[in-house]
């Protein structure tokens, strides 16, 4: 099952009893200035089998949900939620097949561009396959986060350049990242953020560099950090808005832009203290920004 609240909506609970029953491989997302209405509605995964049927976890809804909001029951009964729009990459496969996504529906840039940024969450025991994307992602995913147990594969085995991301992200990987080129890099734009939690690895034939560049230029950018092929172990590395990368292995950064109409602009950048710091980065803004950051162990 998949519910989509798009903008304007909202979903009413007017069930006599507030429980719904839900199969494993259900979603329900609510975009941005869309709602949810309901009595301390609970939502239970469940089974069928010869015996009826068998509840397993469960998600309190509650009274009331404002979106974005991403409500997701993956294959293994697991129940995951995000308080953002996010992906879902439920079973092993390619980016671009629709078997690989929960809710059957895969990520594009005009949907990602028009709802102001995704989340991309890679479930445990599940591999998501790149090579179709021809070493780049254009779809602006401003999180990504790869599960323990979980994996993705970037690149193409064979292929030369390396993977490109073409939008600022913070990539989080609990799991497995297996890196599939001869050559180059995983090159990350200015004002991302790449955090390799303890316990997570790489898997490669050749050392794997994380590189960082200018959106506005393109190019090899400069070096953040050059990881073994067999890395294992725990990795905190972030680039502010003008290009300064920061490398650290002991806690995470978190920072938040903020402009005078006071929306926040998605974005894990460097800092490795509390501080308030301003940029001139516009990027289409008409305003100053004021990035906020402050260092988490």
């Amino acid at each position: 099952m998949n519910i989509i609240i798009e903008a304007g909506g909202t979903l009413y609970d007017q069930t006599k009893q507030h429980k719904w029953n839900l199969l494993s491989g259900s979603l329900c997302t609510f975009h941005p200035s869309s709602s949810f209405t309901g009595n301390n509605t609970v939502a239970h995964q469940y089974t069928f089998g010869t015996g009826g049927i068998t509840l397993g976890g469960s998600y309190t809804f509650g009274s009331s949900i404002l979106g974005p909001f991403t409500f997701g029951i993956l294959f293994n009964g697991e129940i995951q939620t995000f308080g953002r729009v996010t992906c879902i990459a439920g079973k092993s496969g390619g980016f671009k097949s629709r078997s690989t996504w929960l809710g059957g529906i895969v990520p594009t840039v005009d949907f990602c561009d028009f709802i102001g940024g995704c989340g991309l969450y890679i479930s445990s025991g599940c591999d998501l396959d790149t090579s179709e994307l021809n070493g780049e992602l254009d779809i602006n995913f401003n999180d990504i986060s790869i599960a323990s147990g979980g994996s993705c594969s970037l690149g193409k085995r064979g292929s030369s350049g390396g993977f490109r991301f073409k939008h600022q992200c913070s990539f989080n990987c609990r799991g497995k990242l297996n890196f599939l080129s001869s050559s180059g890099g995983i090159y990350l734009p200015w004002g991302s953020a790449c955090n390799f939690f303890n316990g997570a690895q790489i898997s490669s034939d050749i050392a794997v560099d994380i590189r960082t560049y200018d959106v506005k230029v393109g190019g090899l950018g400069s070096l953040i950090s050059s990881l073994t092929s067999s890395f294992s172990g725990s990795l905190y590395a972030s680039v502010s808005l003008d290009g300064e990368a920061t490398e650290t292995s002991s806690g995470k950064y978190y920072c938040f832009l903020f402009y005078s109409r006071y929306s926040p602009l998605c974005a894990i950048l460097s800092r490795g203290y509390r501080r308030s710091s301003t940029y001139n980065y516009y990027d289409n803004h008409d305003s100053k920004p004021t990035l906020l950051c402050y260092f988490y162990r």
